[in-house]
């Protein structure tokens, strides 16, 4: 029943993710400055707004696909190829970008995914030394390795499964161990990659510990 749960409330965290609005915002049909546009001499030149928040100077970027400027800690998706309010990173798991509105969603799947990696690990591994354990009681002259390696043969699904799950643990546990340092610090993946809060002033957005950036 335990892996029955597991899996289930693991698909409905991966629909939600995947079918949740990730936080895009409305494009702007038309700008209403036209005269903004007619400053700008090259496609690369930047245009930006500076609000403050919380003592910190933040800086908004003029999005020439979108007609808007972008609040702090939203960005341009080049994939999805709209403007998402605290862009996490486009997953190309769940084909979704994760944002402000999805990333709970995200961050749940992700340690539920690590839990029940885990949980079907060590189901498998107990299960071959179970079956190790029975036929040294049928035959006391086996080896604890050999009793082992015999068993691995008679349960090659269970053999299987111990490799998947050992990778897939490796996997999604580094991944979700960092998204678990991600929250803790108030960051995003976008904004640590890039740097952002890697200065003096500091992160504005972090409460402190990982439950009240949650």
């Amino acid at each position: 029943w335990m892996g029955i749960f597991c899996q289930a409330t693991i698909s409905i965290l991966l629909l939600i993710s995947a079918f949740t609005d990730p936080g895009i915002i409305p494009r702007q049909r038309q700008v209403k400055n036209p005269k903004f546009l007619k400053r700008r001499t090259s496609f690369r030149l930047k245009y930006y707004r500076m609000i403050e928040f919380n003592g910190v100077l933040q800086r908004m970027k003029y999005c020439p696909t979108c007609h808007i400027f972008r609040p702090p800690r939203t960005s341009h998706c080049v994939v999805c190829d709209n403007c998402v309010e605290v862009f996490d990173h486009h997953c190309p798991w769940i084909g979704n970008c994760v944002g402000k509105r999805n990333y709970k969603y995200f961050f749940a799947l992700l340690n539920l995914a690590s839990l029940y990696s885990l949980f079907a690990l060590a189901i498998s591994i107990t299960h071959i030394l179970m079956v190790a354990a029975d036929l040294q009681d049928e035959d006391s002259s086996l080896s604890g390795g050999d009793a082992f390696l015999q068993a691995v043969a008679r349960e090659p699904v269970s053999a299987v499964l111990t490799v998947l799950t050992f990778l897939t643990s490796i996997f999604v546990g580094i991944l979700t161990s960092f998204h678990i340092y991600l929250v803790s610090t108030g960051q995003t993946t976008n904004e640590k990659l890039k740097g952002t809060f890697d200065t003096v002033s500091g992160n504005p957005y972090s409460a402190g510990n990982c439950l009240t950036n949650c």
